[in-house]
């Protein structure tokens, strides 16, 4: 998908959802709820399963949030998210990707969202929803009428990268990512709980080496390397 079908497609999917959106808070609103906290974010990489006891254990140390594919891993070990976010455009029910079920503990976590998500996101599943500006929409009345003047920008490639993004203008005090693997493996399971779609054909894309906590060279894929540089350009 070239950018300009992609942004197409998010400003499309806005104003399909804007009948069921345009009561909703935007993000913004949770400024002061993020401000000077620690904040924890959990990614669905195969990592995450080695965290998940430390997590439980100082859960109440950070403001915990989820990307949705991190979620089924962490409510099956018993750990609830204070939020879950999401900042992209497809159909995660059954008829995508299978990430939005009916399972009712989502009724309990307000859900952080793109407000050009797939419009079966918006069906009442979580407790409540905060929007986050589509960026090419900055400007538009409209966007503007459910955001205001001082919404966060999300920026960055991947739903980690763009949450960071977000937290960061929220003048927090930290974060801390977990199952965020910026490496891959070459088979296997590639995240953390088994009731999310595999990534395919991993063995067959371009690969390349990038350096691992332990110094050592691992493999990895253009677009996890063009990640970690995002995360060490909003690091720095």
């Amino acid at each position: 998908m070239t950018q300009r079908v992609q942004d197409i497609k998010f400003v499309e999917q806005f104003l399909t959802n804007l009948p069921s959106i345009y009561e909703m808070e935007s993000v913004a609103k949770l400024g002061d709820l993020f401000t000077g906290q620690d904040v924890m974010l959990a990614s669905g990489g195969p990592s995450l399963v080695n965290s998940l006891s430390a997590i439980s254990a100082h859960r109440d140390s950070f403001v915990l949030v989820a990307i949705l594919r991190s979620l089924p891993a962490l409510l099956d070990f018993g750990i609830t998210p204070d939020f879950v976010v999401m900042t992209d455009a497809a159909d995660h029910t059954s008829k995508g990707v299978n990430l939005l079920t009916d399972d009712p503990r989502f009724y309990e976590i307000p859900l952080i969202v793109a407000d050009y998500a797939h419009p079966t996101t918006f069906e009442n599943r979580f407790k409540s929803c905060f929007l986050i500006q589509n960026p090419k929409l900055v400007g538009c009345p409209i966007s503007s009428a459910i955001h205001g003047s001082r919404a966060p920008q999300m920026s960055g490639g991947s739903v980690a990268v763009s949450t960071v993004s977000i937290f960061a203008q929220f003048n927090i005090r930290s974060i801390t990512l977990v199952g965020q693997d910026l490496s891959v493996p070459l088979s296997g399971q590639t995240y953390a709980s088994t009731n999310v779609p595999a990534q395919g054909n991993l063995d067959l894309r371009e690969h390349f080496t990038c350096k691992g906590i332990d110094g050592s060279e691992i493999p990895t894929l253009p677009d996890y390397a063009h990640y970690i540089k995002e995360f060490e350009t909003l690091a720095s």
